[in-house]
């Protein structure tokens, strides 16, 4: 037979106050790295629609920058050549919503004008006539029209809504032309600085390309 193993001693669990203080301190760290990312994100929120005219704004001037670049080659100082760029993109667009609304407002002010000989014909047509006698309509229009400085008002609610409307637009459009410009101008020292913090390696390649451009 073999001999009966002998029990051995278990080593007790030791209790170390330095792993509750430790699993307490990545507790707290992590507790404010969460409400870090949380203030991020909550502030990336609040301006979300002014990252939006940032990245509208590049892209425009990412759109642009060729024609910037070819009117720099032929000796065009870089500003210059972004406010010509720009004008000429502003004038295209004021003609093309002309060239859409002028048709709308002439047909808006034909229909205003020939209105009263429309309401003309339709008293003399007999089926209007037969539909005024079955549904009265003639005198609902007349009970419109004693509501009419109520609807005048309310709508001059909802004009002074539409102006404020227009006025954030124009406003809202301003400000992307503006960041168009500035990124058009500075982009090129922007990302340079950019490169150079970077990978300083690759900065004099930028600046051979860009007094390339300028040639």
């Amino acid at each position: 037979m073999r001999p009966a193993r002998k029990p051995t001693p278990t080593t007790p669990v030791s209790y170390h106050p330095d792993s509750t203080a430790a699993i307490a301190k990545r507790t707290f760290v992590s507790l404010w790295v969460f409400v870090g990312f949380l203030a991020i994100f909550s502030f990336l929120y609040l301006i979300r629609f002014q990252l939006l005219w940032i990245v509208i704004a590049t892209v425009f001037a990412l759109a642009l920058a060729p024609i910037v670049d070819w009117l720099v080659r032929h000796r065009i100082r870089r500003g210059l050549a972004v406010i010509t760029t720009m004008l000429v993109v502003v004038v295209m667009l004021i003609g093309v919503i002309t060239a859409f609304a002028t048709p709308l407002v002439r047909e808006g002010n034909q229909l205003i004008t020939n209105f009263p000989g429309y309401v003309e014909n339709l008293n003399k047509n007999e089926s209007f006539q037969r539909l005024d006698d079955r549904f009265n309509i003639e005198q609902k229009v007349r009970e419109a029209a004693d509501k009419a400085p109520d609807v005048i008002a309310g709508a001059g609610t909802g004009l002074v809504k539409s102006a404020a409307g227009i006025f954030s637009a124009a406003t809202t459009v301003l400000v992307i032309i503006t960041l168009t410009i500035f990124i058009l101008i500075e982009g090129p020292a922007i990302w340079r600085r950019f490169i150079q913090l970077v990978n300083p390696v690759y900065a004099p390649r930028i600046d051979r390309d860009r007094k390339s451009t300028r040639l």
